[in-house]
């Protein structure tokens, strides 16, 4: 998921890939004349319009679990009205002490009065939604720091030797230049430390804190989606900062643990994908390597060091829907979504992955980690899949704007 403005050249610069964060919009251009200049317009196509991961699934799924959330949310702000299973599994029904904006009018309004009040109710989902994706980017924002930050990639032990201590063959690591300034100075030269074995000896470099301010960050996202300070939804926002972002601290502290906790190598990080066979894109969260021995499945991985995965940060809040079937926060669509990432990475050269990985950091502070593996999935089936979805959506949208044609009038031959 990207929150900024990309621009990539892919496929040995036939292809240019641009996403533009405010229209949440991918635009693709195919390379025509290779006399002009990478960066002169001329030298690419008009624009295709390929069609992005999350809306391709959002209009191709089926969404039983949430197609009812929309609803439940407007008839809780008419009436207070709930109706949910509780953690202990009975049924709980029935309205909310002094909340529903008709049940404290006391009686119906007239229609010109209502009117707003409804309309409100009707657009209760997308101001939630709204202010979990506001989360949602902050949180994905401050791993996608903390992580690059923190890539775990190994460095080579060296350690600091006077020059007169130098053996003829770690003298051959420095120029004569060098090694006379470190003489005349009286200052140590640093130089690898090997093993035993004569391979060179390698260590995870030390943790390095966040630098990243998820209170500041948030406050800049309020003022940029809220221009009218004086306006009600700005007094609502700041009214609800407060434990907005103690939301969001908390997703990313539980990441920040299993990130210290398990050091996985950041291979690369919201990188943009394009699959020139199937004219689809997206952004991916992390290439990533993990250890084997805090792979949950690794008996699947027998001989390996490392698992090599594909992975998506994700801060959806869990559902106690069965048919969401999102006890953690992670829908089954979000490993199409991967497989439509690692799809996109094949085609581009990038080196398989092994597994597909949802991390779930939700608002609520719940921490979870589900792996293609553990579903019982390979990547090779999850791909498979996503390659069904995309036939799908390409058979639906065929059809859609035939019919649309076939009701206009047929001029008379």
């Amino acid at each position: 998921m990207a929150f900024r403005d990309i621009t990539k050249v892919l496929y040995d610069g036939t292809i240019k890939l641009d996403y533009k964060d405010k229209a949440h919009r991918y635009y693709v251009r195919e390379r025509i004349d290779w006399d002009l200049p990478e960066d002169d317009a001329k030298a690419w196509s008009k624009i295709i319009y390929p069609k992005g991961t999350t809306t391709l699934l959002g209009d191709t799924l089926e969404k039983k679990g949430l197609m009812t959330w929309p609803l439940g949310l407007a008839m809780r702000e008419l009436f207070g009205f709930y109706d949910f299973v509780g953690d202990d599994g009975t049924k709980k029904i029935g309205f909310s002490k002094d909340v529903g904006t008709l049940r404290m009018l006391g009686k119906l309004p007239d229609d010109e009065e209502l009117i707003p009040i409804v309309k409100s109710a009707a657009d209760a989902y997308l101001r939630r939604q709204k202010q979990g994706a506001d989360i949602g980017s902050v949180v994905h924002d401050a791993i996608e720091h903390y992580v690059t930050l923190n890539p775990n990639v190994p460095e080579q032990v060296v350690e600091k030797i006077a020059v007169v201590d130098l053996t003829d063959e770690q003298k051959q690591l420095f120029d004569e230049k060098t090694l006379q300034d470190a003489e005349d100075l009286k200052l140590p030269v640093e130089v690898p430390v090997n093993n035993e074995d004569g391979t060179p000896k390698m260590e995870i470099p030390a943790i390095r804190p966040p630098m990243f301010d998820i209170g500041e960050q948030y406050m800049w996202n309020i003022k940029e989606a809220i221009e009218d300070v004086d306006s009600p939804e700005y007094d609502k926002a700041m009214e609800a900062f407060p434990g907005d972002v103690e939301m969001a601290k908390k997703a990313f502290e539980q990441f920040v643990i299993w990130w210290n906790d398990v050091r996985p190598v950041l291979y690369g990080a919201e990188d943009l994908l394009y699959s020139m066979e199937h004219n689809v894109c997206g952004t991916y969260d992390g290439d990533l390597g993990i250890p084997v021995e805090a792979h949950p499945m690794k008996d699947l991985f027998d001989g390996q060091e490392i698992v090599r995965v594909t992975a998506d940060w994700k801060t959806s809040n869990a559902s106690k829907s069965k048919d969401a079937a999102s006890p953690e926060g992670v829908y089954y669509s979000y490993f199409i979504q991967l497989a439509i990432y690692e799809l996109c990475r094949r085609e581009m050269g990038f080196p398989p992955a092994d597994d597909l990985l949802t991390v779930s950091a939700r608002k609520d502070g719940g921490f979870s980690l589900v792996y293609a593996s553990e579903l019982g999935l390979t990547v090779q089936e999850c791909i498979d899949w996503a390659v069904a979805v995309i036939t799908c959506y390409r058979l639906m949208d065929k059809t859609k704007k035939g019919l649309l044609a076939h009701a206009e009038p047929k001029e008379d031959s």
